[in-house]
């Protein structure tokens, strides 16, 4: 799999390191253990991983930011004539994304920009069963910086919606009925088991300061078989190209279930 970033600012080596240790981070709370993350010049990190049974979800699970906002939903304005183009100064329209009747239902809500809080001071995340609905949540608790904004948050916004955005998504928007002291949360919405472990591991691991997207995918068996003239020979130099630089080759033993990712970090998100 090969992976270019989006973006606009540049890179520093703070970054680099911090995307690595958050892959890896990921990676292992998926219970993926036998990985490598190395750096190749300043731009591209190349990542061997085996064990890994759907590469679509880990791939999903490596190059999503997965930042997690909280910000208020503007009752104030017409909501109606923002999505005609009247949009507030400050505002901005999110949309949430909901499965019903097998189909999904896009839901536009009015969005004050500044952002209150950032899953960044997030201390655990886990993902809990509503046994009287039977649903799904995903329980968040703050440390102690972010346990006091988000009291103070709640204060003000009592009675008024605070909605929860994922990477520039709507998750939900529920209404404050109280000062929150104790800095914790849950968050309902339209997601399966999977998602909401992904969701979780990834809260738990911190955002993504770069923006990503994948080019290309192979798994090692098949990338083998093209590369070696031994298909016997299960220890082989794997070659990966990118479109911009060429990647020397990085000697790796293939498994099944092996596979090695090419992750361009480029700029800033």
């Amino acid at each position: 799999m090969e992976v270019e970033s989006t973006g606009k600012s540049s890179v520093d080596k703070d970054n680099v390191r911090k995307v690595m240790g958050i892959i890896q981070k990921r990676l292992e709370f998926r219970g993926i253990t036998d990985v490598q993350i190395k750096q190749k010049g300043d731009k591209r990190l190349v990542i061997y991983a085996k064990g890994i049974e759907d590469i679509d979800e880990v791939t999903k699970l490596i190059v999503n930011s997965f930042r997690l906002e909280f910000k208020l939903v503007d009752d104030e304005h017409s909501l109606e004539k923002a999505i005609e183009g009247k949009i507030p100064p400050g505002d901005e329209i999110l949309y949430e994304y909901k499965v019903e009747g097998g189909e999904v239902v896009k839901i536009p809500y009015l969005i004050r920009k500044k952002t209150l809080l950032t899953g960044d001071l997030l201390e655990k995340a886990d993902v809990v069963i509503d046994k009287q609905f039977n649903q799904l949540l995903i329980s968040i608790r703050f440390n102690e910086s972010g346990k006091r904004l988000f009291a103070g948050i709640t204060k003000k916004a009592v009675m008024k919606r605070l909605a929860i955005v994922l990477d520039g998504n709507v998750i939900s928007a529920p209404v404050i009925r109280e000062e929150i002291k104790d800095g914790k949360a849950q968050i309902s919405g339209s997601f399966n088991q999977e998602d909401a472990r992904d969701i979780v591991i990834a809260l738990n691991s911190g955002p993504l300061p770069i923006a990503v997207k994948v080019l290309k995918k192979e798994d090692a068996e098949s990338a083998e078989e093209k590369l070696s003239p031994f298909p016997s020979d299960r220890s082989m130099p794997l070659v990966v190209k990118s479109d911009v630089d060429e990647i020397p080759s990085v000697k790796v033993k293939l498994h099944k279930n092996a596979y090695a990712i090419v992750i361009g970090i480029e700029n800033y998100r």
